[in-house]
């Protein structure tokens, strides 16, 4: 079911649609539209494009440019760049989304559904106000100029870097104390709230700070080939936010996006926001979390 609120008169597009949203393993998939091709994609603010899987963007009228992008995920991964003039959420439409096509889709495929057919961020961040509400699985997109924050959550300032919202943060760890971070907020990073680049690990001699396991998180394409560690930091504030106890992944993988090269400290992921609803207007530079519940489901459970 779709509700569209606000409405014009005639054939005026809505100013504020309401969809349904499924929660895949703490990934909000949406159901979209591609040159009237359906789709299940990933709404993912670490996506700086919409990616679509080569195979899918096959079938539709994607305007290919001569030049190639560098895409970075657990991995670094070359990906073919271009434009497509019809796409759609619920029925709001994303004007000229930025494509990228990638055959690494089979990772994330295993993951979350072989029905998922790419991610879609930065496009439809920036053209709408959008509220991801957990408990109730609904995006709402509002129209920036109709926007009007009357909520009561904790306000936090970003910073739009490279197509991705970024954020000022402290974590405090056992064997460093405390420490200022710079961190990308990215719904599409799993399994853990924080999720720490090698680069920041590696210059603040972190590796040995208690960590409990190993394995491998998920922030984009591709696959880690080094696993990572993981652990509970006793704290992370976020502007009014604190969470006690942080579920940390370092990152160990020396390329990909939390890399040695990396051009955050790391990123804050979906289980952050399980059991919130979370807001996030990238024109006003600001996003809000609304009722967060430290009890909600862990998806770094496993790996603690």
């Amino acid at each position: 079911m779709v509700l569209f609120l606000l409405c014009g008169c005639g054939k005026a597009a809505p100013s504020q649609v309401v969809i349904p949203f499924e929660l895949r393993r703490g990934l909000v998939v949406v159901d979209a539209d591609v040159s009237g091709h359906p789709a299940k994609l990933i709404l993912d603010t670490g996506s700086g494009a919409v990616l679509l899987d080569s195979t899918f963007a096959e079938t539709v009228a994607v305007l290919w440019s001569p030049i190639r992008a560098n895409a970075t995920g657990a991995a670094a991964a070359s990906v073919k760049m271009g434009w497509i003039s019809s796409l759609s959420i619920g029925g709001a439409k994303v004007v000229r989304p930025l494509i990228v096509t990638s055959q690494s889709l089979g990772t994330l495929r295993e993951r979350v559904g072989a029905d998922i057919q790419g991610t879609i961020g930065y496009d439809a961040f920036d053209q709408y106000v959008v509220t991801i509400d957990y408990p109730k699985r609904t995006v709402t997109l509002t129209v920036p100029s109709a926007f009007h924050y009357l909520g009561s959550g904790v306000s936090i300032p970003i910073a739009i870097e490279s197509r991705i919202p970024a954020i000022d943060a402290t974590v405090t760890t056992r064997s460093a104390g405390k420490l200022p971070l710079h961190l990308s907020v990215d719904i599409g990073a799993i399994p853990c709230v924080l999720h720490l680049s090698k680069r920041f690990v590696d210059v603040h001699d972190l590796s040995h700070d208690t960590v409990t396991t190993t394995g491998a998180a998920s922030a984009g394409l591709g696959i880690a080939t080094v696993p990572d560690l993981f652990l509970r930091m006793p704290e992370l504030v976020i502007g009014g936010l604190s969470v006690s106890r942080v579920t940390t992944a370092m990152v160990q993988e020396p390329s990909g996006t939390l890399g040695s090269s990396s051009r955050t400290d790391g990123s804050v992921g979906a289980e952050l926001f399980l059991g919130s609803r979370l807001i996030l207007d990238y024109r006003g530079k600001q996003m809000w979390v609304e009722g967060r519940d430290s009890s909600a489901t862990s998806l770094c459970e496993g790996n603690r």
